[in-house]
């Protein structure tokens, strides 16, 4: 098999996708995968997305509480109950309420060490 595949470009260099299993070709440029392509570029943008608005609204408030989402955010996915698109998107947005949470936190204890100094130099 080859290492990159052997199809030329219109800028006359060679392609340097990986070749499909059994194929000297990559995805794009195989004879093997022309109705795919087809059906891709027809549905392109179509794609339904699996939104769960059977989810329940949650206090994010504490780590116990963003726990507990995320193992259910999971196992939607796992399920095929909500699409990997959005999960990881969900995800993302936890990710910022954890680090925004952490910079609350970090401020709250600066605010007293600050406090705490303040008062003994006084």
């Amino acid at each position: 098999m080859a290492k990159n595949c052997k199809s030329i470009t219109k800028s006359g260099k060679k392609c340097r996708m990986l070749p499909l299993k059994n194929d000297v070709y990559c995805y794009i440029h195989s004879k093997l995968t022309t109705e795919q392509k087809r059906v891709s570029l027809r549905n392109g943008g179509k794609s339904k997305v699996l939104i769960c608005s059977d989810f329940p609204d949650m206090k994010l408030n504490t780590v116990s509480e963003i726990n507990l989402f995320i193992v259910m955010l999971i196992n939607k996915i796992l399920k095929g109950e909500m699409d990997l698109r959005l999960g990881t998107g969900v995800n993302y947005l936890i990710q910022t309420l954890m680090r925004g949470m952490e910079l609350s936190e970090f401020e709250t204890r600066l605010n007293s060490i600050e406090k705490a100094l303040k008062n003994n130099n006084n």
